[in-house]
């Protein structure tokens, strides 16, 4: 099995990531005098060492942060499996020529000169990961650099450094690539990550998007996509330039384009295992539902036909849409989203010409409909985060102070115990204009004496146990609001804590 070479490019924004593969990756060597034994499979321990400039510069905290959050995530999603307990070294190079052997005294030295240092990518190597090097003197080989102690068995290195100008591109957040494998498994364990923006990007970027983008992989596994769609007769799934491709994966991490939810799914670990370098935690994979269970249509046939035979059968069409801005709850995660469907000042490429005439647009500017062309140009919820900022995922925390509707018009809250509630007919009550977004993110409670709550400032709405809607009138010091929420049935959301 060939192992990807990476280079990635993460936006925190829509912007595609690409793979570069010119690089040449060197092979790292096993320390001696280490009994070999059997290898304990252990979980994989990433190790940082920041850049100097970085570490002195005001943003350092929340990279750090940022870094500590993603590498406990792949720490316990992965397990190293190895042959071997030796540490792992990087082979020291020689400034002209190649490495020799010595056969008689079994020494790698330099006939001249030893470098002092070792780079990956712009960054210095430690010398305490670098393997000893030996000088000719004469007809003597003598140590000019000692060995360090290297890497466990089942660690790896991230260099992290903060440079907007190598690899960097316009909104790119950060790259990361990989400089030295191991000599059996072919497994990387000295890379580099870099973040792009300057301290001021950084520092204006919400940390979730530093996070996410930090965990961002790349992956391919068979056996889960069948499972995860539903879908025996499945033989492949699309891959774009070494990432799922992003109309059949949606908000999978290791797409091209990061969604405002982007998440780890089985697939992603799946891969990881046949590269046969881990073993995995699929505990730690998050509950991806894009496309869950919907059958074969998904990742075997476009969008069109997708849309097209669900509605035959008077089915949900998602993850797509049909209406212009529509804004719903979304089936893929805990969040609203608005139907990304825009009329285009030029037609899409005719073979992603989606729409017809049961699209709710203009009849007559059919052509010129299209969604996002990271998607295919398929319409579809998009859940990015507002033009202010606000993410529209419920889980995520918020800073939303005001419960006054002059402030917070749908008295919207964030966080644990949240939820996407449909909702209609919102509007303050002593006005006739009905606020156009049907869609919010409330807390929730539930007990076994009233099931499913609703709280809005603070007042508790019973929901029906099947589900159904129910009328909201609020009070606030700022103005009273009325509106009807779709109540989902009750143990979609409170489990065994129904009536």
């Amino acid at each position: 099995m060939s192992i990807p070479i990476v280079l990635c490019f993460y936006s925190a924004k829509v912007t595609q990531l690409n793979i570069a593969t010119g690089e040449t990756k060197r092979i790292g060597v096993y320390a001696q005098n280490i009994s070999k034994r059997y290898a304990e499979n252990k979980h994989l321990k990433l190790v940082l060492v920041y850049e100097k400039k970085l570490e002195e510069s005001k943003v350092y905290t929340k990279i750090k942060t940022a870094l500590e959050a993603a590498i406990k995530h792949w720490e316990k999603a992965l397990i190293v499996v190895s042959n071997t307990t030796e540490n792992i070294l990087v082979q020291r190079e020689c400034f002209s020529g190649p490495m020799m052997l010595s056969v008689r005294e079994n020494i790698e030295y330099c006939k001249r000169v030893c470098k002092s240092e070792i780079m990956c990518k712009h960054m210095r190597i430690p010398d305490e990961y670098l393997n000893s090097c030996y000088e000719q003197f004469l007809d003597k080989k003598v140590m000019k650099y000692s060995a360090g102690k290297g890497l466990q068995y089942n660690e790896m290195l991230l260099l992290v450094s903060m440079r907007n100008r190598e690899a960097c591109g316009k909104d790119v957040l950060a790259w990361a690539t990989y400089c030295h494998r191991e000599p059996l498994s072919g497994r990387p364990f000295i890379a580099v990550v870099n973040y792009c923006y300057d301290e001021e990007g950084i520092k204006n970027e919400d940390i979730e998007n530093i996070i996410a983008t930090s965990k961002h992989e790349i992956g391919h596994a068979l056996n889960e996509a069948k499972k995860h769609f539903g879908c025996n007769e499945l033989d492949g799934v699309e891959v774009e330039n070494g990432h799922f491709g992003q109309r059949v994966f949606g908000n999978e991490m290791m797409t091209p384009v990061r969604l405002d939810d982007s998440l780890l799914s089985r697939m992603t670990l799946a891969y990881f295992k046949d590269t046969q370098m881990y073993d995995v935690d699929y505990s730690a994979a998050d509950d991806f539902t894009w496309g869950k269970n919907l059958g074969c249509e998904i990742p075997m046939k476009s969008c069109y036909e997708y849309i097209k035979t669900r509605k035959a059968k008077k089915e949900s069409i998602e993850p797509f849409c049909d209406v212009p801005q529509k804004t719903k709850c979304v089936d893929f995660s805990n969040a609203y989203g608005h139907c990304l469907l825009n009329k285009g000042y030029k037609q899409p490429p005719s073979e992603f010409q989606y729409a017809d005439e049961t699209f709710n647009v203009d009849q007559e500017s059919l052509r010129y409909y299209a969604g996002a062309d990271y998607m295919d140009y398929c319409p579809y919820y998009s859940i990015q985060a507002s033009s202010a900022g606000l993410s529209t995922v419920c889980g995520r925390k918020a800073n939303i102070t005001s419960l006054d509707p002059l402030d917070n018009a749908y008295l919207e809250e964030r966080g644990p115990d949240t939820a996407c509630f449909n909702q209609a007919k919102w509007k303050l009550s002593n006005s006739k204009d009905v606020f156009s977004r049907n869609a919010a993110c409330h807390k929730f409670r539930c007990s076994k004496q009233y099931g499913l709550q609703v709280i809005i400032n603070n007042n508790g709405f019973t929901c029906p146990v099947k589900g159904g809607i129910i009328p909201v009138n609020v009070a606030t010091k700022g103005a009273n609001v009325q509106g009807e929420i779709y109540c989902p049935e009750c143990k979609a959301l409170c489990k065994n804590e129904c009536p």
